[in-house]
């Protein structure tokens, strides 16, 4: 196969809906992009085929759920990949502690088709500190089925290189090791379009300074630290406002309402739901800053879209694209405590007007530089065929 044919490439992950985070908005984005370049992209998941997000995706999805389980169990997956594998160049495995990647990457060994994974941070070393029942269940599943599955991959795919080096070293049993560019594509909306759908979903920050959160209303995206520390920069009497943009079904999000109300900021801290398409754009361009606490981020899809919009990025030691962010001067580094969040508010709130509009336009060329849709799209091209060109 010659480098300028057109590819037909699986990816496997066990859902396309969108309110479960950034790994999932790169395979639509990416996806789009190389539908758009002639090659013929589809998705393989654990979803209902009846579902709004397989209905809308960008490209064809094989739904062969719904799975009633978060592990993505689908009895009629396995007899689909051994009718349906032999029809593609490649495959890309997704989401790797769940049934559809077992199954497809068992299904792969010894076929002669080239696959590649993607862990998307899962196998980052915060996983296994300790010991839990939760660290002996994975690490039980690693030896006894997806190591192989690693072993015999063409590669695994790495966001960055504080994902392989962290992570890589717990994990390398494959010999190709590669580093990706990893980025998310922008969308373009109206931009009155946009603002009007903000005030819908936010009506009670049009015109308002605040700091915007946006992804999963979850523990390991340490909004209770950001919480307090907030209100440690912004005590009562301020008029910052903080928005804590995702879906709200968690437990966590009921602890984080009630942690406001302790500090007595509750009417500045604002958690309306999962937030998409023109009201995300809208609330990117007109937030102060962009915050990411995380203990955890092996990338920071979010991160990467906030700088698109040119707002400098607050965002914790433990996100991993943090190097880029400081040698690009696109924002400031905290820890993962409430303590360092307030300090590092702060600073950022004693900034210049002309020192902010610095900032802004160093995060947008920090995401020009480094986090585009389109070179993530090349890349997984490129590795692709570069196994193709090894098998002929």
């Amino acid at each position: 196969m010659s480098h300028s044919q057109n590819l037909r490439v699986l990816h496997v992950a066990r859902t396309v809906n969108p309110k479960y985070g950034g790994p999932l908005h790169w395979i639509q984005q990416t996806a789009r992009i190389r539908s758009n370049q002639g090659h013929q992209i589809e998705v393989l998941t654990s979803d209902g085929s009846a579902e709004d997000c397989v209905k809308n995706f960008p490209v064809k999805v094989h739904a062969l759920g719904p799975s009633d389980s978060s592990y993505g169990h689908a009895p009629e997956m396995k007899a689909w990949l051994g009718e349906n594998l032999k029809n593609y160049d490649a495959v890309v495995l997704h989401a790797v502690w769940q049934f559809p990647a077992l199954a497809a990457g068992e299904a792969l060994i010894g076929s002669g088709i080239p696959y590649f994974v993607i862990p998307h941070g899962m196998y980052d070393q915060y996983f296994h500190q300790g010991w839990s029942p939760k660290v002996f269940k994975k690490l039980t599943y690693w030896h006894l089925k997806f190591k192989k599955v690693i072993a015999n991959a063409s590669g695994v795919l790495w966001t960055n290189q504080g994902e392989l080096k962290e992570s890589a070293a717990c994990y390398r049993v494959c010999p190709n090791n590669h580093v990706i560019r990893y980025g998310t594509e922008i969308p373009q909306y109206n931009p009155d379009k946009a603002t009007q759908a903000f005030s819908e979903y936010a009506p009670q920050l049009i015109g308002k300074k605040f700091v915007m959160f946006l992804g999963r209303i979850d523990p390991i995206k340490n909004l209770m630290s950001l919480v307090e520390g907030f209100a440690q920069a912004f005590p009562d009497g301020s008029e910052t406002e903080l928005l804590l943009a995702g879906p709200t079904d968690h437990p966590y999000a009921d602890e984080l309402h009630a942690k406001a109300k302790e500090l007595g900021i509750s009417d500045r801290v604002h958690m309306p739901g999962l937030i998409t398409g023109p009201a995300k754009a809208g609330g990117l361009a007109s937030c102060w800053t962009f915050a990411c606490p995380s203990y955890l981020e092996s990338f920071g899809m979010a991160v990467a879209e906030g700088l698109s919009y040119g707002k400098p990025v607050l965002i914790s030691d433990k996100v991993k694209i943090r190097l880029e962010v400081q040698d690009g001067d696109a924002g400031v580094i905290s820890t993962t405590a409430p303590t360092s969040i307030a300090e590092k508010l702060r600073e950022m709130d004693a900034w210049s007007q002309e020192e902010y509009q610095t900032k802004c336009a160093n995060a947008k060329s920090c995401y020009e530089s480094n986090f585009t849709a389109e070179g993530s799209a090349e890349d997984v091209t490129n590795f692709i065929l570069d196994a193709l060109g090894k098998k002929v």
